[in-house]
């Protein structure tokens, strides 16, 4: 592993003008790699070339971006989860730390050992037996796969500026379509990750995406969220399933005791569209 390790004192390193300390730079085999945090608004990050990967909230410490506790509107209990694309972990953390059932498991494909070293040391993803790492390409680990997940989330940082590049284009590939339906338990669900911008070509890409996964999944969701101080992007988020659905109340029990997830939810629920605008 080529990489170079630069751990900054939290007093040392504050770039005023983005308020924030570097508390690792260095470099993969894969990618150019860095952690910041920002004290201000409590936010700690992973970024990859200098662009955002995820990052957690280190008050709350839920993950920064929240589509993927979408499953707790469609699922009652959930106990498999794959997550197709690491980062930092900050999701798989987090459902590790509320759903404390020794019966759950949690598959994490990350294909760069160094994030995953990262997300141990600064985000504190656990070792544990009910967490396990597959340092591969998503694309070989659903080509050798035999398990079936309740939950499948498809994070890898698909754009519409990647769709045609040879790392990504499988993404949206019959083959791959296929092998995340064939993943699926019967009543299991996929969230799937799209990032694009707020123009016409790129809601052309988005339609075409919608009308592809209409072809493998007879229930097809949308969600969108548009960053903060961030007009013209946005993450759309698709839930995909075998069978029609209904959007339910989080079934899960901390909606009720704790305030996290009760804003958690609400705010989920403010970004839910009708996926016929895409049509």
């Amino acid at each position: 592993m080529n990489w170079r390790l630069k751990i900054c004192d939290y007093h040392q390193l504050l770039f005023p003008q983005h308020h924030s300390y570097i508390l690792f730079e260095g470099d993969s085999i894969y990618q150019h790699l860095s952690v910041k945090y920002q004290p201000q608004i409590n936010f700690l990050g992973m970024f990859s070339n200098d662009k955002f990967m995820a990052g957690c909230n280190t008050k709350t410490k839920l993950p920064w971006n929240s589509p993927f506790f979408l499953v707790d509107f469609y699922l009652k209990q959930p106990k498999k989860f794959l997550f197709l694309g690491g980062g930092p972990c900050c999701a798989p953390t987090a459902l590790w730390k509320r759903d404390n059932d020794r019966s759950i498991s949690i598959d994490i494909v990350e294909q760069d050992p160094l994030v995953l070293e990262l997300a141990a040391k600064f985000f504190n993803l656990p070792k544990d037996r009910r967490i396990n790492i597959h340092h591969t390409q998503a694309q070989q680990f659903l080509i050798q796969n035999k398990k079936r997940y309740d939950a499948i989330f498809f994070d890898l940082g698909f754009t519409y500026e990647r769709r045609n590049d040879k790392k990504y284009s499988f993404c949206a590939q019959k083959f791959t379509l296929k092998q995340l339906k064939k993943a699926l338990t019967p009543q299991g669900i996929i969230i799937y990750v799209v990032i694009a911008h707020r123009q016409r070509h790129q809601k052309q890409f988005l339609c075409e995406l919608y009308q592809q996964f209409k072809k493998f999944f007879n229930y097809c969701e949308l969600y969108s969220d548009e960053p903060q101080n961030h007009k013209k992007i946005q993450s759309h988020v698709f839930i995909l399933n075998q069978k029609n659905m209904q959007n339910n109340k989080p079934f899960t029990k901390l909606n009720k005791t704790d305030d996290r997830w009760s804003n958690l939810y609400q705010e989920l629920k403010g970004k839910q569209m009708n996926a016929s605008v895409l049509t």
